[in-house]
């Protein structure tokens, strides 16, 4: 289970169960009481399951490197003591205004509860394999965690349950000091933009890594990951060299999130919760977006064919066009695009080269 994806159910299910509680209760306390309940359980359940994803990725990551493979299978670490739900609870019910509404703070306070027994089962396999740990940013990470995930690979003793603010979704990973492969490439990059921009991760650069995160020197979205999309198979792309009309050879997008893009409307700043509320927001034929925005595939094509349709266009070895440039300042870029067709229908595989010289914000949809 994606980790994200496990949070955004979490979430889900407390607005659900949420929605029930005040149907079938009227008084202040007996929505608390029936809250209580609920909450406790969304910790545990949704706490476990997460730990032991955690477990499991610690296992494969070690599989797949030779400095790591001798290292013994981790422990799932305990889920949330009650202790600390009880408090939780209680601070949201003490500043509860309006009993129709759910306290803000719960749903905050539970990705971090959710997440805790996951992030412990990760240092805790490092602190006792002697190893060491990296945070690994979310996409929408603050500049705070920006800064911490740029102090490259940490040691943690065992208890020690690291320092995440309320509501942060990033994670951590197993790392060992001096061997790059072990650190995930997002943590890569938030090194050497720090090192390219002379940033440490001291907290008297807080303020310059906010003013680097506002000004898109470090470009998350590219990072994220989105989840799998049910019934839906994504196939190995073998991807070849994107060469101009002109012969050119032009940079590559990643292509990780197109397909989830063109059939949801995904984007990297596009939460899981959102994800899973606004089902289609794409280009298929029953997007919720207004007919004058987006051009649709017919209704008879299954996601699959969508799907297959964007690898035939991505491993196509025909030329791309580069067209309209833009030089408005910061935003400078270059549109490159090609049409192929599939099935019969002609579609429009489009990227931007950005003014850092990076391919982004590749899409695709229809054409006449």
């Amino acid at each position: 289970m994606s980790l994200e994806l496990a949070v955004a159910q979490a979430q889900q299910r407390l607005q659900q169960e949420w929605v029930a509680i005040v149907a079938r209760y009227e008084t202040a306390e007996q929505r608390q009481e029936a809250l209580r309940a609920v909450y406790e359980d969304i910790v545990e359940t949704q706490g476990l399951a997460v730990a032991v994803d955690a477990a499991n990725m610690v296992e494969l990551s070690r599989l797949s490197h030779p400095e790591l493979r001798h290292l013994p299978t981790p422990e799932v670490a305990r889920t949330a003591k009650r202790t600390a739900v009880v408090a939780t609870l209680d601070e949201a019910f003490d500043m509860w205004q309006d009993v129709d509404e759910l306290p803000g703070s719960l749903s905050r306070m539970l990705t971090t509860l959710v997440l805790q027994p996951a992030r412990n089962t990760v240092m805790m396999a490092t602190a006792h394999a002697r190893t060491g740990y990296v945070l690994v940013p979310n996409a929408t990470a603050c500049a705070w965690c920006l800064m911490r995930a740029s102090g490259g690979t940490k040691q943690r003793s065992v208890g020690d349950g690291g320092d995440f603010h309320p509501g942060c979704q990033c994670w951590v990973a197993e790392a060992m000091a001096g061997v790059v492969e072990s650190v995930p490439e997002i943590t890569r990059e938030v090194i050497a933009m720090a090192r390219r921009s002379g940033l440490t991760d001291s907290e008297e650069d807080q303020r310059a890594w906010e003013i680097a995160r506002r000004d898109s020197l470090l470009r998350l979205s590219d990072f994220r990951a989105f989840p799998p999309i049910p019934g839906v198979e994504i196939p190995e792309v073998r991807l070849r060299h994107f060469v101009s009309t002109t012969g050119v050879e032009l940079p590559q997008p990643r292509i990780e999130n197109v397909f989830g893009h063109v059939l949801y409307g995904w984007r990297g700043n596009t939460s899981i919760l959102e994800m899973l509320k606004y089902a289609r927001w794409g280009h298929t034929a029953d997007t919720l977006a207004p007919q004058e925005d987006k051009t649709r595939f017919p209704e008879y094509w299954e996601d699959q064919d969508i799907v297959d349709a964007l690898v035939v266009g991505l491993e196509d070895s025909g030329p791309w066009e580069v067209w309209q440039a833009r030089t408005n300042g910061a935003h400078a870029r270059t549109r490159v695009h090609k049409v192929f067709e599939y099935a019969g229908l002609k579609v429009k595989l489009q990227y931007y080269i950005g003014r850092d010289g990076g391919g982004e914000h590749l899409t695709a949809f229809p054409v006449e």
